[in-house]
């Protein structure tokens, strides 16, 4: 297929574009389509997938957001690293949040707000706990 288009390119070089598709005609084969539908559906998919996946961080990111500006004092949290605890305190000037990791000692953590990757509902606390 290469070398028929290259060898089409060349006519057309010298003879000039009417030329070349009269002589493809006559020679017994009909002249090719300049380029088929599969040609096109490859690149068309191609950017429909790195769209897909240029948006998809979009949404994880505004989730993230959502969680961060609804967190609350007494949220049951999970940090990124696994810990969980209780939110005592949230400074917003600061990006810092205090949490209570352990009741008995009251041990207390403060970790950087966005470390936070879930904040556990009563349903998920009591799963969790089984």
């Amino acid at each position: 297929m290469l070398k028929s288009l290259m060898m089409l390119l060349a006519q057309l070089e010298q003879d000039g574009p009417a030329n070349a598709v009269a002589e493809k005609t006559a020679e017994g084969g009909a002249a090719e389509p300049p380029g088929s539908l599969i040609q096109l559906l490859f690149p068309l998919m191609a950017a429909m997938l790195v769209i897909m996946l240029l948006m998809r961080p979009k949404k994880v990111d505004q989730k993230q957001k959502q969680l961060l500006e609804g967190l609350k004092k007494n949220d049951r949290v999970v940090t990124a690293g696994g810990i969980i605890g209780v939110v005592s305190q949230i400074r917003d000037d600061e990006n810092y949040v205090t949490i209570r990791i352990d009741e008995s000692s009251n041990a207390k953590m403060q970790i950087i707000k966005s470390s936070i990757v879930k904040v556990m509902t009563d349903e998920t606390a009591d799963s969790k706990e089984k």
